[in-house]
């Protein structure tokens, strides 16, 4: 960001107005199934008003899924895992306002920021707060980083046994001025936050929050719908097929699709049970291949 951005931003905050930032510390590319650590001066501005966004991805156990193909027996299915890298938020802070009524938010790849107090500016004068936190089964991930969904390959989803990590929070600056940050950088994307309700609802709480409108969050909110936070599985989902290396094969297109698929849980579950039970009998000469293939086939839709 240049110097002169940068200047004004300042005067923009000093003039007691107000600013939202979607800014993670690391960038992803899941079609090429990499990332890279991010280096810019618009950390050094967010660190002088209380931020410090960490070049890391917090991972949490209360997560969206995806769906990866499995070898069941001779046949592949579609099978959804647990993906810690899309966090669904439950911990907010009761105290402040622009998190009024908000149930759950889900996050895409967010990184861990650290609050600080302690003005590193004489000019500036504030007050940094969390807004809302990861669980108490979290871990953080630093490169070189590792993508593949699958619990084998990526041990660390078997590690997540670490304390809530601040992903959102909010400085308020004297005289009047304010920054409201979430650590995703996709947060403001259609094809990822803004394609979830809750998270849409968020928004518009930040909106009137930062527009002096604050009444009209506990109005909305008791108008607004409480929809399943859920994405919903396209009909057409993604292979995963696992390769050498461990990487995701599907983009961040379909990963986005896919996160936090709730619902459709138990089925996709009870599926893989009645499929394992098939290929119990098989193995045991209880019923023949073309029975087996019948019933299989039955089960997936085929």
């Amino acid at each position: 960001v240049n110097a002169t951005t940068l200047l004004n931003l300042n005067k923009f905050l000093k003039s007691g107005r107000s600013i939202f930032f979607s800014q993670g510390g690391v960038s992803t590319n899941m079609q090429t199934q990499q990332a890279v650590n991010l280096n810019s001066n618009i950390f050094s501005f967010l660190q002088s008003y209380g931020f410090k966004i960490n070049q890391n991805l917090v991972l949490d156990k209360s997560c969206g899924r995806v769906q990866v193909q499995k070898q069941v027996g001779f046949m592949r299915a579609n099978v959804p895992m647990e993906y810690p890298f899309l966090p669904i938020i439950r911990n907010f802070n009761g105290k402040e306002l622009v998190v009024s009524g908000i149930e759950q938010i889900h996050l895409f790849f967010p990184s861990q920021i650290e609050l600080s107090n302690k003005n590193i500016r004489a000019t500036s004068d504030y007050n940094v707060s969390q807004l809302f936190t990861s669980s108490d089964s979290s871990a953080l991930m630093y490169e070189p980083y590792l993508f593949s969904p699958d619990p084998k390959i990526n041990s660390i989803f078997n590690k997540l046994n670490q304390n809530e990590k601040v992903v959102a929070a909010i400085s308020k600056i004297k005289p009047k001025g304010e920054i409201i940050l979430v650590s995703d950088s996709k947060f403001l994307f259609d094809n990822a936050g803004m394609s979830i309700p809750e998270n849409i609802k968020f928004i518009m709480n930040v909106i009137d929050y930062l527009t002096s409108e604050k009444d009209q969050i506990s109005l909305k909110n008791a108008t607004f719908e409480n929809y399943n936070m859920s994405l919903k599985l396209q009909p057409s989902l993604p292979e995963y097929h696992p390769p050498v290396n461990g990487y995701i094969e599907f983009s961040q297109e379909d990963l986005n699709r896919l996160a936090g698929s709730n619902k459709n849980h138990n089925k996709d579950d009870s599926i893989e049970d009645e499929l394992k039970k098939l290929k119990s009998l098989l193995d045991q000469g209880l019923i023949s291949k073309n029975q087996y293939k019948k019933k299989s086939d039955k089960l997936l839709g085929l």
